[in-house]
């Protein structure tokens, strides 16, 4: 399946995420306040604010496991010893894919392929 075959609607995105938002007020007003950053001068002040220098580099350990799974150039032995990270780590987000559905697969889809 490709990037081109689905195509994704802010309805669908928000069926997806509706009923958990209702329930955690707190994750939809921090959505709701990060969706209006819009360039990454923004973006880089708001982590910079609100994560520690640890908390950072933890994120964006995470944002490269997920990457580079998405991407599937490299076993999972190769990204945790090319990032410096366990294979729980990776195996953690390897299972995290193969749980998303459809519709918020193809949302990682798009968000990680290069």
């Amino acid at each position: 399946m490709t990037t081109k075959e689905i195509n994704l609607t802010s309805s669908d995105t928000s069926q997806i995420y509706g009923d958990l938002l209702k329930e955690n007020i707190h994750m939809k007003l921090v959505l709701e306040k990060f969706s209006k950053l819009k360039t990454t001068k923004e973006l880089f002040m708001f982590f910079e604010i609100f994560l520690t220098y640890t908390e950072r580099e933890e994120f964006i350990k995470r944002f490269r496991i997920m990457h580079e799974l998405i991407n599937g150039k490299k076993t999972q032995r190769e990204i945790a010893r090319d990032l410096k990270v366990s294979i729980a780590n990776v195996s953690r987000g390897s299972n995290v894919l193969k749980t998303l559905g459809k519709s918020r697969r193809a949302i990682f889809i798009d968000l990680f392929k290069d």
